[in-house]
C-alpha cells in the first residue's frame, strides 16, 4: 500500500480505514490482522487512528526504548508501587507513587515539600502519607498478604482495595479489568517459574520479577495487534501489514548530529556538527559519506534493518501487505535493503526481494470527507502478495487455554443439570469479563457470599449474589454426591511441561477434585445462549471444541501422577456439565 497524502499525520487514519475495509468485507477477523512498526511513537499514532474508528486494538509497546506511553506507564506504575508497598512496609517511593498517581494535589513538588516537612516535624511518629486512605488500607492489609500466596495475596489487594476503581481514575478508557488479568496472571506465571525452579515465591520476589517482566498495556486480545518489529518475533497472524518502510535506516544528518568524538592529540571532545546548524552544505554530507566510522555504521544499521524485515515478513499465515509513503522515496528502507524500487503508480508489476517474486498491484482509496487531502491528490495501496504457499512452523510455546480445537471433534454429552440458569450482565458488554468473574469466585470461594459481591462490583458485573451463591453450593454437592468426599481440591493448579515435539505447554487448571477413587479435571467456562448448542456439533459452541485444551491438561496431570478418572467443563452461568467421553 502506498500512500500519497497531503499530510503525513493522514497516514494512520489512511491505513485504519483500510484495515476497516478488510474486516468489514470479512477477509480478517480483527485479531488476525498485526501492524508492525519500527518506532513506538507510530504504534501509539495507530492505535488512536483504529480507536478512533471504533477498532478493538492489542497495541504493545518495545521497552527497549525511550519512547513511552504516559498514561500506560501511569497504571503500571501505580500497581507496581501498590504490590511493592504491600511487600515492603518501608518503602517510601512506593507510597509517594501511590499518591502521585491517584490524590488530588499530591505532585510530585508538592510531595519532596511533604516529605521534607515530615522529616523535619518533632512529631512524626505516624508513617509519612498515612492520612491518604488508600496507604492506610494497605498497611494494615500488609500482614494478612504476608501469610498468603503470592497469587492470594495478588487477588486480596485487587478486591480489598478495588483496585479498579484506581485505575478508571489514572485513565478512564484504560481497559481496567485486562490489566488486572494481567497482573493475577503474571503472580500465577510467577510461582509457577519459582515451583519449576524449586524456589520458594514471596511477594517481594515477585516485585523483583515485575521490573524485568512489567505489565504492559493489556488491550483488546480479540483486537488488531499494532506493536514493533522486535515485539512480534516468534508471533504469527493470517495478516500482517509491514509499516515504517518510507524512512531509509540510517541517514547521515542523524548518525553525527550531535555526536561527541575524542581527539587524542589535544586530548579533548569534539562535536562534529553542532546542535544549533539547521542544514548542511553537500560537502559536509559527501565527506560524512566518506567517512570509515559511517560505513561501519550504515553496514550494520542496514544489516539490522534486512534482519528486521525478515522478522516482519515471516509472521503472516496468509497475507504480506507492505505500506510506504510520499510522492517520492517513499520507499527508502526497501531499497537500502536491496529491494527493487516500487512504482506507486503502476497498475501491475513484478518486484524481486531476497530471492522471491512478488506481484504488485493498486487498489484505489478515497480519502473521507473532511480529510485535508486535496482534490489532485491521490491514497493508493499497492498490495504485495508472495507466490509461492506459506511454510508453517510449530510455535515453541503452547497455552492450552488457546490451543485451537482439532478438526477431529471430541464427543461430549450433558451430563447433569445442578442449577437453574443465572441472569448476568458486563457494563462492558463483554461475556470474558462475566467468564473473569466466575472463574475469580470458583477460586476464592469459601462460603461466603459476600465474595460475590465484592467481585461482582470490581468486575462491574450485575448478578443474583444469593442465586450466584446457590448455584455454586449446588456443584460442590453434586460433586460430592457423585465421585465422594474429596480428600484434597487444587485450584488454579500451574503446570508447565516439554512435549514429544520440544514444545513447551504451560498454563492452569481450574479445578482438581481429588478423591480415593481418582482425580476429576474441571475446568470452568462461561455461556449464556442455549444448552443444546453445547452438544451440536454443527454449532460454533459447541462444547467438544476445547477437547484438545483438556487433553492437555490431562496429559499434564498424567506426567505428574495424577489419576484422571472423568474430566469436564462446567457452566456455572447455565448450571449445567459437558462431560468429554
Amino acid at each position: 500500500m502506498h500512500f500519497v497524502c497531503g499530510r503525513k499525520e493522514d497516514v494512520p487514519e489512511a491505513l485504519a480505514e483500510k484495515v476497516e475495509e478488510l474486516i468489514t468485507s470479512g477477509t480478517f477477523k480483527p485479531n488476525e490482522i498485526a501492524i508492525l512498526y519500527r518506532y513506538n511513537s507510530d504504534v501509539t499514532k495507530c492505535a488512536k487512528a483504529l480507536n478512533e474508528r471504533g477498532i478493538a486494538y492489542n497495541a504493545r509497546l518495545d521497552r527497549e526504548s525511550d519512547e513511552v506511553e504516559s498514561s500506560t506507564d501511569n497504571i503500571s506504575s501505580f500497581i507496581n508501587a501498590v504490590v511493592s508497598y504491600a511487600a515492603r512496609g518501608d518503602n517510601e517511593l512506593s507510597k509517594a507513587i501511590v499518591a502521585n498517581n491517584i490524590e488530588h494535589g499530591y505532585s510530585t513538588s508538592a510531595l519532596i515539600t511533604n516529605r521534607l516537612q515530615y522529616l523535619e516535624s518533632k512529631d512524626n511518629d505516624k508513617e509519612w502519607l498515612s492520612n491518604l486512605n488508600i496507604i492506610d488500607r494497605i498497611s494494615h492489609l500488609r500482614k494478612a498478604v504476608g501469610n498468603q500466596s503470592v497469587s492470594s495475596a495478588i487477588e486480596t489487594l485487587v478486591v480489598e482495595l478495588n483496585l479498579a476503581d484506581f485505575i478508571k481514575r489514572i485513565d478512564p478508557s484504560a481497559p481496567t479489568y485486562n490489566y488486572i488479568s494481567v497482573l493475577e496472571s503474571k503472580a500465577a506465571t510467577y510461582e509457577s517459574m519459582c515451583a519449576n525452579f524449586g524456589l520458594s515465591s514471596t511477594l517481594f520476589g515477585f516485585v523483583e520479577y515485575l521490573k524485568s517482566h512489567p505489565i504492559e498495556y493489556p488491550g483488546d486480545d480479540n483486537g488488531v495487534s499494532v506493536m514493533t518489529y522486535h515485539k512480534s518475533k516468534g508471533l504469527e497472524w493470517p495478516c500482517v501489514i509491514l509499516c515504517s518502510l518510507h524512512k531509509a535506516p540510517v541517514e547521515a544528518k542523524k548518525t553525527f548530529f550531535g555526536v561527541l568524538t575524542y581527539n587524542t592529540e589535544t586530548d579533548t571532545l569534539l562535536r562534529l556538527i553542532p546542535a544549533s546548524m539547521k542544514s548542511f552544505s553537500s560537502t559536509i554530507l559527501d565527506n560524512i559519506d566518506d567517512n570509515e566510522f559511517f560505513k561501519q555504521i550504515k553496514h550494520a544499521t542496514i544489516n539490522e534493518a534486512k534482519r528486521l524485515m525478515y522478522v516482519g515478513m515471516t509472521r503472516p499465515k496468509e497475507q504480506l501487505i507492505l505500506t510506504t509513503y510520499g510522492s517520492k522515496d517513499g520507499d527508502d528502507w526497501l531499497k537500502a535493503i536491496g529491494c527493487d524500487s516500487i512504482d506507486s503508480h503502476a497498475k501491475a508489476s513484478v518486484i524481486n526481494w531476497g530471492g522471491a517474486i512478488w506481484n504488485h498491484s493498486v487498489v484505489n482509496y478515497v480519502a473521507p470527507d473532511g480529510d485535508d487531502i486535496t482534490s489532485d491528490d491521490v491514497v493508493s495501496f499497492n498490495v504485495l502478495k508472495l507466490q509461492e504457499g506459506h511454510r508453517s512452523f510449530s510455535p515453541k510455546f503452547i497455552s492450552p487455554s488457546k490451543a485451537k480445537a482439532d478438526k477431529q471433534l471430541y464427543d461430549v454429552e450433558q451430563y447433569a443439570t445442578f442449577a437453574q440458569r443465572i441472569s448476568a450482565t458486563a457494563t462492558d458488554g463483554r461475556d470474558s469479563t462475566i467468564g473473569d468473574f466466575i472463574h475469580h469466585v470458583m477460586c476464592l470461594w469459601n462460603g461466603d457470599i459476600s465474595i460475590i459481591g465484592k467481585l461482582a462490583q470490581t468486575y462491574g458485573v450485575k448478578v443474583d449474589v444469593e442465586a450466584v451463591a446457590s448455584s455454586i453450593t449446588n456443584f460442590w454437592n453434586w460433586l460430592e454426591n457423585t465421585y465422594g468426599k474429596a480428600i484434597s481440591t487444587e485450584r488454579e493448579l500451574p503446570f508447565s511441561f516439554t512435549n514429544e515435539l520440544g514444545q513447551t505447554v504451560s498454563g492452569e487448571i481450574d479445578l482438581i477434585y481429588r478423591t480415593e477413587n481418582g482425580d476429576v479435571l474441571i475446568d470452568y467456562k462461561t455461556f449464556q445462549g442455549k444448552v443444546n448448542d453445547l452438544t451440536d456439533k454443527d454449532s460454533i459452541f459447541f462444547a467438544g471444541k476445547y477437547g484438545r485444551q483438556i487433553g492437555l491438561y490431562k496429559q499434564a496431570l498424567k506426567l505428574n501422577n495424577y489419576n484422571v478418572i472423568d474430566s469436564f467443563v462446567c457452566y456455572l452461568s447455565l448450571g449445567v456439565i459437558i462431560r468429554f467421553k
